[in-house]
């Protein structure tokens, strides 16, 4: 794969109009996003009038950084990591202001890169939504934009990669390997006895399709990955329904009170109302995609509430506000990767147990290792 080179131009003017987050905003979807445009990006990611701003705004900034049309698209289907290592390889210095952009990015959120049936968080996690392949076949494609995930882009036709997958305290066999056409396929398979514990952990989805059923995908388990190094990777399993179940549960039981609408984009928390007293407004969202990237065991002391209380436990876990709303006093910007994180609900009561001496996560780990 070959990146033209940056051609960037003095003005700076557009650049200089945009803050940080913004412009890096527009690098990635400029390169990454299928479809998009100058004048889709200034609505969009600018709040412009288009048909005023005509795309200049973000074209601007762009062209400031070099980035003009060669560029437009180039990484579609890839992952951040695999664009950044291509630009590393063919001119590090050179390429050094867009591979600073989007890292920044990928900091920055929590980014769900989808490819297929799979979700890429970062070279770390990834999300496989089942499908009838994960039981009738025992594996499931994988997709160009994950196999840097699986660190599988040197294998050549019917060559394979054999690992290890880990769930509690046992571990799986499996392999990825790439089929015979020129430009070859890869698909991940696994052996009987990891397709029985998708098959005992998940029931009712089995034979719904075995039968033919549809089913939402939205509402879908979820196999995460954690990848340990290139050949294991830690297995739990994310459960999308359950998740809103607790949701909706918490809502009914907030005494009576209604929460307000959510926009599903929203990334705000943290807004005061007075009902009785205050009270922070959370954006569930925010829930689902922290249980998404970090699973649902504590981050604390590692309680899984389905190993211990099995079905009813099954997919369960509070999430915790590395900074509290209420010492932030505003509304503000959350991101689920990197400010919340799960925590069982007694490590979760020792955190608050006194308003004037929150805890952080390490001080809590450091009592239960007393």
């Amino acid at each position: 794969m070959f990146v033209p080179n940056l051609d960037p131009v003095d003005r700076d003017r557009e650049f200089n109009n945009c803050t940080q987050e913004q412009r890096d905003t527009i690098v990635y979807n400029f390169l990454f996003v299928k479809g998009v445009s100058n004048r889709k990006i200034d609505e969009q990611i600018l709040g412009l009038d288009s048909d005023l701003s005509k795309g200049w705004q973000s074209m601007g900034v762009l062209h400031h950084l070099g980035i003009k049309n060669p560029h437009k698209g180039i990484f579609i289907g890839f992952s951040i990591d695999h664009a950044i290592n291509v630009m590393s390889q063919q001119n590090l210095t050179h390429f050094k202001t867009v591979i600073d952009s989007i890292s920044r990015y990928q900091k920055s959120c929590i980014i769900s890169q989808v490819f297929d049936s799979w979700e890429l968080f970062d070279n770390n996690i990834a999300l496989k939504t089942i499908d009838k392949s994960t039981f009738a076949h025992s594996g499931t494609g994988v997709p160009f934009g994950v196999r840097d995930f699986f660190e599988i882009g040197h294998l050549g036709k019917r060559e394979k990669k054999e690992l290890n997958l880990f769930y509690d305290d046992s571990a799986f066999f499996a392999y990825v390997q790439m089929d015979t056409l020129d430009t070859p396929r890869s698909r991940l398979f696994w052996k009987a006895d990891f397709r029985d514990l998708l098959m005992e952990e998940m029931p009712s989805y089995y034979d719904l399709f075995i039968n033919g059923s549809k089913v939402e995908e939205s509402k879908l388990p979820k196999i995460r990955f954690t990848k340990v190094n290139g050949t294991r990777f830690n297995i739990d399993f994310v459960y999308p329904i359950e998740i809103e179940e607790d949701i909706v549960e918490e809502i009914d039981g907030d005494e009576g009170l209604a929460l307000t609408e959510v926009d599903p984009e929203s990334r705000r928390e943290g807004k005061v109302r007075y009902i009785y007293g205050k009270q922070y407004e959370r954006d569930q969202k925010n829930r689902v995609e922290a249980i998404k990237y970090h699973g649902t065991k504590c981050t604390i002391c590692q309680f899984d509430f389905e190993k211990v209380y099995g079905l009813r436990g099954k997919g369960f876990i509070e999430i915790h506000h590395l900074n509290p709303l209420s010492s932030v006093g505003k509304e503000t910007d959350i991101n689920p990767k990197t400010d919340l994180v799960p925590v069982c609900s007694n490590c979760h009561k020792m955190i608050h147990r006194r308003k004037d001496n929150v805890l952080s996560i390490e001080q809590m780990k450091m009592l239960i290792k007393k």
